[in-house]
């Protein structure tokens, strides 16, 4: 005969859940929304700079998908810290998978007759998606180079429509494709870093930008 005592005892020595499984189911589901929701999209040319004004130029547009697919990560370790650009990545809350970065000498702003802004910018074509039960934001993006100087979003690439600070919130289970835009100088090797759950969590994103078009 068990007595509740002997339930309540028995209940408190059960094994508790592993923190790897929370990021081994999120690292799943967002490779499944981010593989449906970017499966009708057509490749972002890198020869092309980006234009704020046009929502049909090279870059792609926000979009905002609430579907699911079957598809699995091949590698979806939750104790990796380094990643490489295409691959899928949990990272706290969020997911990320960045499929391109190429970089160029100036953003378009508007209105179309204003003179462009004009630098040495890398632009990163990425997804994020809410891989949590609630509303969550987009976390800090920083770039990272060989020597470990930290560079943060570009305020001009605030101006472009497809911008990743103009994503906002996400809902839970909803992924959207966006640009970041960083203003940094060509020759140098960066990555992307991605905020966790802490600091500790934190993930990079190695980049393999394509050189400045002609």
């Amino acid at each position: 005969m068990i007595f509740a005592g002997q339930r309540s005892e028995a209940s408190e020595t059960r094994p508790r859940s592993k923190p790897r499984k929370k990021i081994l189911y999120c690292c799943l589901m967002l490779s499944a929304l981010i593989s449906f929701s970017c499966s009708r999209r057509g490749p972002v040319s890198a020869n092309t700079e980006l234009n704020s004004n046009s929502a049909s130029g090279p870059t792609p547009g926000v979009q905002t998908s609430h579907d699911r697919a079957t598809t699995a990560p091949a590698n979806a370790s939750p104790d990796r810290k380094i990643f490489k650009t295409g691959e899928v990545v949990p990272a706290g809350y969020l997911g990320y998978k960045v499929y391109r970065s190429w970089f160029g000498k100036q953003v378009s702003t508007q209105p179309a007759t204003a003179k462009p802004l004009t630098g040495s910018f890398l632009f990163l074509d990425l997804s994020v998606v809410n891989t949590d039960k609630k509303d969550r934001s987009v976390g800090p993006l920083k770039l990272l180079d060989e020597q470990g100087k930290a560079w943060v979003l570009s305020e001009k690439g605030d101006l472009v429509e497809q911008s990743i600070a103009k994503v906002g919130k996400l809902a839970p289970s909803v992924s959207k494709r966006a640009v970041a835009v960083f203003e940094v100088p060509v020759g140098h090797q960066y990555q992307l870093k991605l905020a966790g759950f802490s600091d500790a969590d934190s993930v990079l994103i190695e980049l393999s930008p394509t050189a400045p078009p002609p």
